[in-house]
Order: C-alpha cells, then sequence, then structure tokens
C-alpha cells in the first residue's frame, strides 16, 4: 500500500494554499523525501549548521518552524471531528466485543469507526457519575457529556493512526 507524505509548509497554510502532499511506494522512501525537503530548506529557516544525522535534522527543523508533516498509509480514512461524530452507531456488548471492548452482557453504547467504544452507563453502575462511560487504557471516563468524550476519542484514534485528522487539524 502506498505512503503520502504531507508537508504543512508556513507559508502555503498562511496565504489559504493546500498542504504539500506526495505519494512513495514505501514508508522509507516518504522518509528520504521528507529528508529531502529539509535540507533544502535548513538554512533559509533555521540559520545553523544542520545536524548530520537524519532523525535529528528533522526532529529540530519541525520543533523550529511553524511547519509540520505526517506519513500515513493511503488507506488510512482523513477526517475531522464532525466526520468522526458521524460514524457513530449504537452498539450492543457483542460489537463492543467484536471491538476488543470487555463488555457486560447487557452493555450498550456506541461504535465509531467501526472500532472504538463509548459505553452508555446507568443507575446500576458502582459508580455513577454520567451517563457515558469511556475508558482508553488506563485511563477511565464518565461524563453526561458526550461531545467531550468523543474529543478525546477523536484524537485518540489519531495517535492510533485509525484516522488521519482533516480540515480543522491540518
Amino acid at each position: 500500500m502506498p505512503f503520502i507524505l504531507t508537508i504543512r509548509e508556513r507559508s502555503h497554510s498562511w496565504a489559504g494554499r493546500p498542504p504539500v502532499r506526495s505519494e512513495h511506494a514505501s514508508r522509507a522512501g516518504a522518509q528520504a523525501e521528507l529528508l529531502d525537503y529539509v535540507r533544502r530548506n535548513w538554512d533559509a529557516e533555521m540559520g545553523t549548521d544542520a545536524p548530520g544525522e537524519p532523525g535529528k535534522i528533522i526532529e529540530e527543523y519541525f520543533s523550529e518552524v511553524l511547519e509540520g508533516y505526517d506519513i500515513v498509509e493511503a488507506g488510512i480514512p482523513r477526517m475531522t471531528l464532525a466526520e468522526f461524530r458521524a460514524t457513530r452507531k449504537p452498539c450492543d456488548a457483542t460489537k463492543m466485543e467484536a471491538c476488543g471492548y470487555i463488555a457486560g452482557e447487557r452493555s450498550s453504547g456506541y461504535v465509531y469507526v467501526d472500532a472504538l467504544v463509548i459505553e452508555n452507563t446507568d443507575e446500576s453502575w458502582p459508580v455513577h457519575t454520567g451517563a457515558y462511560y469511556l475508558r482508553i487504557a488506563n485511563d477511565e471516563r464518565q461524563s453526561n457529556d458526550l461531545a467531550e468524550l468523543e474529543r478525546i476519542l477523536y484524537h485518540y484514534a489519531i495517535a492510533e493512526q485509525l484516522i488521519v485528522p482533516r480540515g480543522e487539524h491540518e
């Protein structure tokens, strides 16, 4: 599957132009193109001697300039928060468990991008502090604010490369 390199250049995004995108047969090819980009722009942007190690030069360049980059597999969907929320489907315990979520037999909730779960809560829960429950690793949250939990789950989906941000996050 091809890899897409996206570079959000400072002058482009401020001028309202879209990011620069290129497609590569491998992640290594995309990383090589990124390294070439950084080397071409180093003197104008940084004004110092460039580090010799490829990973260090890329890390230092993007820590100093108002630009950013992504390298993602072409098959990963791009979504805004609103598009992510639109993937919400009601689900039962069986669907939750199919997503790798440990659920009680009467559990229900919502599944997002066919992989992530926010569970409904009710008064039968031992500790009931909200209508919805979100667990990511050891971080557990109950809240009546579904939109806030969805925002947290959206950022988790990005971090896990289940989706790539589009629009308001580029």
